[in-house]
């Protein structure tokens, strides 16, 4: 009996086992079928493309596109997109200026000295892109670029042969920038090629002008020969300017600041300037306008009362400034403010627009942020100084308090034309930014 109940558990055991090993094999059939469900199922799911999260631009209000701004007094800090320093290539530019051909008796160009070479390389090839530039790396920068200007004559080969390779470094980041003294390599190069003088000198700065399409190039070589025989190279220099306008008016343009090129047509432009700068106002809405009003002998305020007078004008980017340089010319030109007049008695002045205007009948002024061939303005420093950049054309400016030193006459005028203005309109934006400005004229007077 004994032996019966033995076999019967040996039995029963082995019955046993046998359950556990289908159970077994059964939970990891059911488990391997719901991975390869899931697998499946996440491959047939229709996927979605992930929307990266953008950082917004600091340099950019969401207002309307013409007061897409940043106001900043100068000596307060503001978030900007950081800047380093890096390398660039320029392309050249077209020129309608064929090049003097060499002749049997042209002298050939001389070559580079070793020295002179090594020199120009050194400061080529200083590290960039990896940070803020040091104060030991700027230090001996900058002694390579005194040693080459101390080979006066025999340093231009090797200048010459650097500017025409169109290559460059950008020292982007302001702190880079006061470090090295300039605010890039090829500027410096101009700069010593400058301080050095003479026929070869001015030869190359002539052979640069017919193809650099750098605006502060430009505008840096016609100072220079401008200081070395007024007027010998204005053409040049205008045939450069709108050379490269062009450029950039057909959307071939890489982003550079185009003010010193406006300076230049300021400068020099005569009365075709007017013409040369309406080309612009569809990207440039704002510098062409404010250019505009600074033409000499007012030869821009005609382009300004044409603008105000077309029925599109106050739907298009821009239309905020143009009204307020019409403002801004108002005490020089009577035209200018009897147009402005017109406008704001026909109701045609966006409400946004009239603080501006108030603000330039008080004596206030917008002025380029970085001037070329004028100084800064002393006023630029001051604490009501604000700062405007316009993300669209890189335009860069300020906005100017009236001086402390008005003369009283110019007090009494534009009181006046905000007593003619007052009366011209029942906008109640109007009304409040011209009493501001009437109150603190008054204050003026007294």
């Amino acid at each position: 009996m004994n032996r019966d109940l033995g076999t019967a558990c040996c039995t029963l055991n082995r019955h046993t086992s046998s359950i556990a090993a289908n159970l077994s094999i059964g939970l990891l059939l059911v488990l391997a079928v719901a991975i390869v469900g899931v697998v499946l199922a996440v491959w047939l799911f229709p996927k979605h493309e992930q929307i990266p999260i953008s950082k917004p631009d600091p340099t950019v209000t969401p207002q309307s596109t013409a007061e897409a701004k940043i106001e900043t007094p100068p000596n307060s800090q503001e978030e900007e997109i950081p800047r380093e320093t890096k390398r660039s290539t320029l392309t050249p530019r077209a020129t309608t200026i064929k090049p003097v051909e060499a002749t049997p008796t042209t002298p050939p160009r001389p070559e580079p000295s070793p020295l002179t070479r090594q020199l120009v390389n050194s400061l080529s090839q200083l590290e960039v892109g990896h940070g803020p530039i040091t104060a030991e790396q700027a230090g001996a920068w900058k002694q390579s670029l005194q040693q080459l200007a101390e080979q006066k004559e025999a340093a231009i080969p090797a200048i010459r042969e650097f500017l025409e390779k169109n290559v460059d470094i950008n020292f982007d980041a302001e702190a880079d920038r006061k470090l090295m003294g300039a605010s890039s390599l090829r500027l410096a190069l101009l700069d010593t090629l400058q301080r050095i003088g003479g026929p070869e000198s001015l030869g190359v700065s002539m052979e640069m002008l017919q193809t650099t399409a750098d605006p502060m190039e430009i505008a840096t070589l016609t100072k220079y020969l401008e200081q070395t025989d007024p007027g010998k190279y204005r053409d040049a220099a205008l045939n450069a300017a709108r050379e490269a306008l062009n450029v950039a008016a057909a959307g071939k343009w890489d982003g550079r600041d185009i003010s010193p090129l406006l300076e230049i047509l300021k400068q020099f432009g005569g009365p075709a300037a007017a013409e040369d700068l309406q080309k612009l106002g569809k990207t440039w809405f704002n510098y062409t306008p404010l250019v505009l009003a600074s033409l000499p002998d007012g030869s821009g305020v005609p382009a300004l009362i044409q603008w105000a007078n077309s029925p599109e004008s106050s739907a298009a980017s821009g239309n905020d400034i143009y009204l307020r340089m019409l403002a801004q010319t108002s005490p020089q030109y009577t035209e200018a403010f009897d147009t402005l007049l017109k406008q704001a008695a026909a109701n045609r002045v966006p409400g946004n627009a009239w603080a501006g205007i108030a603000a330039a009948i008080g004596g206030s002024t917008l002025e380029l942020a970085n001037p070329t061939f004028e100084s800064v303005s002393p006023l630029a420093p001051r604490s009501e100084t604000r700062k405007y950049h316009i993300a669209v054309g890189n335009q860069n400016f300020l906005d100017l308090p009236p001086p402390d030193d008005m003369p009283a006459e110019q007090v009494a005028t534009r009181l006046q034309l905000v007593d003619r203005l007052l009366a011209s309109t029942s906008d109640p934006r109007a009304v409040q930014a011209l009493q501001n400005t009437r109150a603190t004229l008054q204050a003026r007077s007294r």
